[in-house]
């Protein structure tokens, strides 16, 4: 796959990471401002998209889909991380999963559609913004899980939820 460690200020455009033994793309080690624009990561082995302990990154226009993982992974710390205009769809494991992040992170105007699991998982992280989102046919789980610590200062807003959430009550859940 595309690996940027301590890298700045450049754009990632029209790539493909297909069948890669681990992640597609992977940002991480104080990487600040990567654009990942219209990419296309799918039937990787880990993550489409792993965002770790980096800042100011933008992923967007992009297609993610079928990554044993998940779609896309913001951990460590990372702030001021752009989530948006892009299609993710049919993982079993979250589409996006938020985790140990303190930190502001914007994730708006994505489609998610036909995940098993969760759309949006967030795991002990605060402040981050979901914002505009459509969820579509989430099989198992909820379009959207707060769990644990995951309580305060998290934002959304304006998402729309289409389906319903085969044998779970309501779209949000805070655990």
């Amino acid at each position: 796959g595309f690996f940027f460690s301590e890298a700045n200020d450049s754009n990632i455009t029209n790539n493909i990471a297909y069948n890669i033994t681990g992640t597609g793309f992977f940002l991480e080690n104080t990487t600040v401002n990567i654009s990942l624009f219209n990419i296309t990561s799918f039937n990787n082995t880990r993550y489409g998209v792993h965002i770790n302990a980096t800042n100011d990154n933008n992923v967007s226009f992009s297609n993610i889909s079928n990554n044993s993982l998940g779609g896309i992974y913001i951990e460590r710390g990372s702030s001021g991380n752009r989530i948006f205009s892009n299609t993710i769809y049919n993982h079993t494991a979250p589409a996006i999963l938020v985790e140990l992040v303190n930190a502001v992170n914007r994730i708006y105007d994505n489609l998610f559609l036909e995940n098993n699991t969760y759309g949006i998982y967030l795991n002990s992280s605060n402040l981050t913004n979901i914002t505009n989102n459509i969820f579509m046919n989430i099989t198992r789980g909820w379009p959207i899980q707060l769990y644990p610590d995951s309580r305060s200062r998290n934002y959304i807003i304006h998402n729309t939820f289409v389906g319903r959430n085969v044998g779970q009550h309501g779209h949000i859940t805070v655990l």
